[in-house]
């Protein structure tokens, strides 16, 4: 990507330099018409490098995944937030349809007709995670529901996590340290004489087992070692579900009012991302259009490169003062 981006940027360069070099020729005679055609054709490709760039620098940026949970609340606003919770499933549908992601409709809890207390859909598709995780967090809505003549403010909450990979648990051999001990209690001589009673210590864990439920030695030793892989799995499992519960937990904040990242404001017609200072004309457009959708994206995207890149200059700078 980054041998991708340099090349894009040689020819947005040559391109903006062979453009000089025609403006030059423009007044000499005859030469007008030839130049105007030719700088045409170098304002398209400027144009297309720089477009090419900042996808480029985008997908470099955006957090990796193809595959994602996509999860809608309603919140505060009861039948209102549910309404609303309906129609960001709407749209984040007609979203993946237009960009060719596979929609998976996992969970849905209606709410009355037209109202969704929650759903859960999977997204999968390449950089799905770098189309998606703009929206994560809490959507404001401001309008007149159909059933008063006020304005109402009510909130939904939207998470974005990247489906965690299969569980493939490998025991390393050397990690386990294994010995075997006459057994204690029932059993008679044969168990009481024989070393058939295995005793397992999973050192990175620190997990320790013990068992003698047959009389083989080598029998023990295989349930000891399922025993230990149920363990390890369960430890992982649970790390897991911690992590995802950690993101959605940070992402909804309480799904107040007040931890916004979006407004929709349907009275002055505008859609604003409040963590970015951006905004865009046509609510209802936004929600029924991906285009429109996209244009926005693009918008909160480019201030958020931005801050990631300002971010990462800052750090280079910081390192190379620290070793001078």
């Amino acid at each position: 990507a980054v041998v991708s981006t340099q090349s894009t940027g040689k020819e947005y360069q040559t391109a903006l330099a062979n453009i000089e070099e025609c403006l030059t020729l423009v007044n000499e005679e005859g030469m007008r018409k030839v130049v105007e055609e030719e700088v045409g054709e170098l304002v398209e490709l400027v144009a297309a490098s720089k477009a090419a760039i900042e996808d480029q620098i985008g997908q470099v940026l955006a957090p990796p995944g193809d595959c994602i949970f996509l999860e809608i609340l309603m919140a505060v606003g009861g039948t209102e937030s549910a309404v609303f919770a309906q129609e960001m499933l709407q749209l984040y549908e007609s979203v993946a349809g237009y960009h060719g992601y596979q929609w998976k409709l996992l969970e849905k809890d209606s709410r009355g007709d037209e109202g969704l207390a929650k759903a859960t859909v999977q997204i999968t598709g390449e950089n799905a995670m770098g189309m998606f995780h703009f929206e994560a967090g809490v959507h404001r809505v401001q309008r007149v529901p159909f059933n008063d003549t006020r304005i109402h403010t009510s909130t939904v909450v939207v998470t974005v996590i990247e489906k965690p990979p299969d569980i493939a648990l490998e025991i390393n051999p050397a990690d386990v340290e294994i010995s075997f001990t006459t057994g204690t209690g029932p059993g008679g001589q044969f168990v009481n004489r024989r070393k058939s009673r295995c005793m397992l210590h999973h050192i990175p864990s620190g997990i320790r087992i013990t068992c003698q439920e047959e009389r083989d030695a080598a029998q023990n030793n295989s349930i000891a070692m399922r025993m230990l892989s149920d363990m390890l799995l369960k430890r992982m499992i649970s790390d897991k579900e911690g992590k995802i519960r950690d993101s959605r937990k940070s992402q909804a904040l309480q799904g107040d009012r007040a931890d916004k990242i979006r407004t929709y404001n349907f009275k002055s017609n505008r859609v604003v991302d409040h963590r970015y200072g951006e905004s865009i004309t046509g609510v209802v457009e936004y929600l029924r259009n991906p285009e429109v959708f996209d244009k926005f994206r693009g918008k909160v995207a480019a201030k958020w490169q931005l801050e990631k890149l300002s971010a990462m200059a800052e750090n280079i700078a910081s390192e190379s003062r620290k070793q001078t």
